[in-house]
């Protein structure tokens, strides 16, 4: 193992390379496998900027293999630092990237990477967070009872807390109680939780507990103390944790739950005084972004145009470089204030300088220009972003617009968008379009008396394995195209039941003008079934509606003869039901 300023390199041996990229009998694992393996011996090689790195594995799709990327730079003669990927798997947790975050940990677990407690809270949370509970608890099982400290404990105390799982949380927490493991943002874990589960009560006594043990109770711990009396709608609580408080220097977020609770107690005056404070403070001094976006979201939600551009202005005057996440901010402001122009003006002011495209901005814009019928512009974003670096299928976007076009009753283009949800889908990422939107279009084309529609959208409903949803709604014209698609779609499964119910449906439906009659081919495929399944009640069921439509002939006699014969029917027996049937002329005559 190679250090270079104190960090451990990754090298490859030029003959492993080479025998590489010239095998064609080894397997891709094993390929992998030998090239995550350091040389003792190899020469240093040049390290790949983080950056590039990071920029690649996010333009992965959902079903891309992070493997492919991390080979080709070996490919090319780079190194990796156990410290950029660790990066990398942060900066792609912040995007929930939880998938490709794991697969770089199972890619250097096939090197002779050594992990630090810091990288195994790290994977303890992505493994949560990505396979779940029960396997991140035997992962944390695995560790040797050194590596089960107060943060390796807090790690998985805070997955549980995140994810409201209040019993395994309050267990796990007597745990650490009885190892003298815990630590503050243990406690401000359960009390987050708490507020979540609507359980504010519990928090008094929990800010006592950190007393008792004599650990700070920091700002972060008070703001939760006032969100709770906020909730308890105990506004002399919330005055008395912030006079407390005041006497010191204190954090933004005192300022921003003092201006909450004013406001939802319909204190306004107060609640506009606390706002000043706050941004006063943020002139004063630099503050976590945090800070403004609450500004500007709180000045969005109470109209006040003026303090979310006054905000955005101090903002970037202290960041210059704002990142995604603050034209997120100010785009949801501004979506909120249906401000389209501005709207419009910084998304472009985004999209040109940005370093990394993140689409939950475009989905922003595309929302605002749908709810203002600004179609021409919402495909032209839409456009923009499948043209940009990052390829994965939105499902999501292509919702918007079937909702939009639903709701225009446009639904030729609201199934163009379910047919690219389809087709992006038939990898590994599974979509199936939600049954309010089936809904939707089943009932226009029924209303409509639209038979290609009704047939278009079974047949995409059958790509996804959703047709058995509109299979038991009375289809309302005589659309027998459609009952013929589900009597195809039930043979294939061999569900006779559900087949024959859609025969009698068009028979029923063709009895005044529409004259209709069963395929050959269908007709043939239930006797088949009944025949080889000895189904005398199925028989005399399609041989009863075959009847009615004047579709009985020699073709029913064999099947339904062999079937009565097989389940013991007598000659006189079946002599009779071919007289029922109408079947008897078919009947050999002994000389």
């Amino acid at each position: 193992m190679k250090k270079m300023n104190g960090c451990r390199i990754r090298c490859i041996l030029p003959q492993s390379l080479l025998l590489r990229r010239l095998s064609t009998a080894a397997t891709r694992e094993t390929a992998e496998t030998a090239a995550a393996l350091p040389a003792k011996t190899a020469a240093k090689k040049p390290q790949l900027p983080q950056k590039l790195l990071f920029r690649h594995l996010m333009g992965l799709t959902p079903d891309g293999r992070v493997a492919d990327v991390l080979q080709y730079y070996i490919r090319e003669g780079y190194a990796f630092r156990d410290g950029d990927l660790n990066n990398c798997i942060r900066g792609l947790r912040k995007f929930k990237r939880y998938e490709h975050c794991y697969q770089i940990l199972e890619w250097m677990d096939k090197g002779r990477y050594t992990f630090s407690t810091r990288d195994m809270v790290l994977r303890l949370d992505i493994t949560f967070k990505f396979k779940g509970a029960i396997e991140a608890e035997k992962y944390f099982d695995s560790f040797s009872p050194k590596m089960k400290n107060r943060f390796t404990y807090g790690a998985l105390l805070h997955s549980y807390c995140k994810e409201l799982m209040a019993d395994k949380a309050v267990a796990l927490f007597q745990e650490m109680d009885k190892l003298n493991l815990v630590s503050p943002l243990a406690l401000n874990n359960l009390m987050t939780m708490s507020l979540k589960l609507g359980q504010p009560e519990k928090l008094p006594s929990l800010v006592q507990a950190m007393k008792d043990r004599n650990f700070p109770v920091t700002d972060f711990s008070r703001a939760l103390l006032m969100q709770a009396c906020s909730m308890m709608n105990d506004i002399e609580g919330v005055e008395r944790v912030f006079n407390e408080v005041s006497k010191e220097k204190c954090d933004w977020s005192i300022y921003s739950n003092l201006a909450t609770a004013y406001f939802k107690a319909g204190l306004f005056e107060k609640a506009d005084s606390a706002l000043k404070q706050l941004e006063q403070l943020l002139e004063k001094e630099k503050c976590v972004q945090s800070a403004y976006f609450f500004l500007i979201t709180f000045h969005a939600s109470t109209g006040y145009s003026a303090g979310v551009f006054r905000v955005w202005d101090s903002l970037k005057s202290h960041y210059p470089s704002c990142h995604n996440v603050s034209y997120l901010c100010l785009l949801h402001a501004l979506s909120r204030l249906n401000n389209i122009d501005d709207l419009t003006k910084y998304f472009e002011e985004w999209y040109t300088n940005c370093q990394t495209y993140d689409p939950r901005l475009a989905i922003v814009v595309l929302r605002a220009y749908l709810n203002n019928d600004m179609i021409d512009e919402a495909e032209l974003v839409f456009e923009n972003a499948g043209s940009s670096k990052v390829g994965a299928p939105c499902f999501r976007v292509h919702e918007m617009f079937m909702d939009y076009y639903l709701e225009k009753e446009d639904m030729k283009s609201g199934l163009r968008h379910m047919e690219a949800c389809i087709s992006k889908g038939k990898k590994d990422q599974k979509w199936k379009p939600k049954p309010e939107v089936i809904d939707s279009f089943f009932n226009y084309f029924e209303k409509q008396i639209d038979v290609d529609g009704m047939e278009r959208l079974c047949i995409l409903l059958k790509e996804v394995d959703c047709l058995d949803s509109i299979a038991g709604r009375k289809i309302g014209a005589p659309c027998f195209r459609v009952h013929e698609m589900f009597m195809d779609h039930y043979l294939e499964e061999e569900d006779m039941e559900s087949g024959l119910r859609h025969m009698e449906a068009c028979i029923s439906k063709g009895k005044k003008d529409q004259k209709w009659k069963p395929k050959p081919e269908v007709i043939e495929s239930f006797f088949n079934y009944f025949e080889r399944h000895r189904d005398v009640d199925g028989m005399e069921r399609i041989c009863t509606l075959l009847k009615e439509v004047d579709c009985l002939d020699s073709r029913a006699y064999s099947p339904l003869v062999w079937v009565y014969v097989a389940n013991g029917k007598t000659d006189l027996e079946i002599k009779k039901s071919m007289e029922k049937y109408g079947l008897a002329k078919y009947i050999p005559r002994m000389n």
